[in-house]
């Protein structure tokens, strides 16, 4: 059989809407202490090229922290996407600049932390999408497969589910040696989750798998 995924957004997680949200908290304090970290040198005075970084980081790092506070109230989903991939690119574009110039000023105590959180946020909104496809539900010849992170993967055999219960929120397996996983579903953007509900009545029922689909 063709393998086929059913992918899934973040809906059912609130710990995953937690570290979002401090994600871009410690974006803006990080530009933020590079700022106050810049100012509080003893150099001869800046000029308006550094003046106006030291402005642009400033906003950068503030609307990272009102962003973290309103990004479940932006509506739609596409928007607030869009606002948080830019935000991030911004902000490692930044991070990146302040971390190279302090090391070419041999400031010894922040421009790892600041280079590295550059690379690490841009790369975020680089590859974001590729990232959300970290999360699927997947059947195919082999089984049953649920990702639910990057590092989190559950394959279930075929030969050890004696019967599946699957509605538009939860899947639950059930186990012939009578013990049982469930996890919610929530599919991602406009999939159908009719395709993947029919495609696993076929094959359960070539393998005599009992599946109540609500």
């Amino acid at each position: 059989m063709d393998e086929l995924t059913l992918y899934l957004d973040k809906r059912n997680s609130k710990k995953a809407e937690a570290i979002e949200k401090f994600s871009f908290i410690i974006a803006g304090v990080t530009l933020l202490l590079s700022v106050y970290d810049s100012l509080m040198q003893p150099v001869a005075a800046k000029s308006f090229i550094d003046l106006l970084f030291l402005s642009i980081s400033s906003i950068a790092g503030l609307l990272n922290i009102i962003f973290a506070v309103i990004i479940n109230k932006i509506k739609p989903e596409t928007k607030k996407i869009k606002i948080y991939r830019f935000l991030l690119a911004v902000s490692g574009l930044i991070l990146i600049i302040d971390g190279v110039n302090k090391f070419m000023h041999h400031h010894q105590s922040i421009q790892y932390l600041l280079i590295f959180a550059g690379f690490l946020y841009f790369s975020v909104a680089l590859f974001y999408d590729d990232m959300q496809k970290r999360k699927y539900v997947k059947i195919n010849n082999e089984g049953i497969s649920y990702r639910s992170s990057f590092l989190k993967n559950k394959i279930f055999s075929w030969k050890n589910i004696n019967s599946i219960q699957f509605d538009d929120k939860k899947f639950t397996v059930n186990f012939v040696n009578n013990k049982q996983y469930s996890f919610k579903v929530f599919p991602k953007g406009k999939e159908s989750i009719a395709d993947f509900k029919t495609r696993l009545g076929e094959e359960t029922s070539k393998r005599n798998i009992k599946l109540v689909a609500i």
